[in-house]
């Protein structure tokens, strides 16, 4: 029950991406982490608004590892630092990693991983579940909460990925991916203004 996402605009590179559910190892997934014997981005799922949301922030990691623009010091915590909106890379680790005790977890490996997706999958004691069951394990309350002090187009994006939201409104999901983060010279100034374009367009 794992997806591979490509990127449009960046065909060079895809990503795998798993959902687990009832994981027991997390503390364990975590120190190969550390000493570098995994090479993955370990996400709690808590806050992410769903597969569009994930699909974004992988995007925007890449675009910021394609233009040498990255804040973080591999892709995989550039994914990590993209998810949040947050300025500050400590904040994005502490609210989307995954934490010890995690009951829940969201895996991704980029193509440009050391480490293979079977061993990603061998590796985690869970059960893995369809990504769309990730609207079982969000919190809307604590993404609203994060969403005020994040980048607005993060709330946006988190706000799009529920499943009540009519992508038709904006005509394609690759229109809206490319409109956000399509240029990695879009600023923080530049994706508002989209990001405004965006909710007038869906009359919100």
């Amino acid at each position: 029950m794992d997806t591979k996402f490509e990127f449009e605009n960046f065909p060079k590179y895809t990503a795998m991406v798993a959902l687990f559910n009832r994981v027991e190892n997390c503390s364990e997934l975590k120190e190969a982490l550390r000493n570098g014997t995994l090479d993955v981005a370990l996400i709690d799922p808590t806050l992410v608004g769903g597969s569009f949301h994930v699909h974004c922030a992988i995007n925007k990691a890449i675009a910021a590892m394609s233009s040498g623009t990255m804040k973080t010091r591999s892709g995989h915590a550039e994914v990590l630092y993209a998810l949040s909106g947050s300025r500050s890379i400590k904040e994005a680790f502490d609210r989307f990693g995954a934490r010890n005790d995690s009951p829940a977890l969201l895996a991704v490996l980029l193509s440009t991983s050391c480490s293979s997706w079977s061993d990603v999958l061998s590796l985690v004691r869970g059960d893995t579940v369809p990504l769309d069951h990730i609207g079982a394990l969000r919190s809307k309350e604590q993404i609203l909460e994060v969403g005020r002090d994040a980048d607005p187009t993060w709330m946006f994006i988190a706000w799009l990925a529920v499943p009540c939201f009519q992508m038709r409104k904006f005509g394609s999901f690759m229109w809206v991916q490319n409109r956000l983060y399509g240029s990695p010279c879009f600023n923080h100034t530049n994706r508002l203004a989209v990001f405004q374009d965006l909710q007038q367009r869906s009359g919100s």
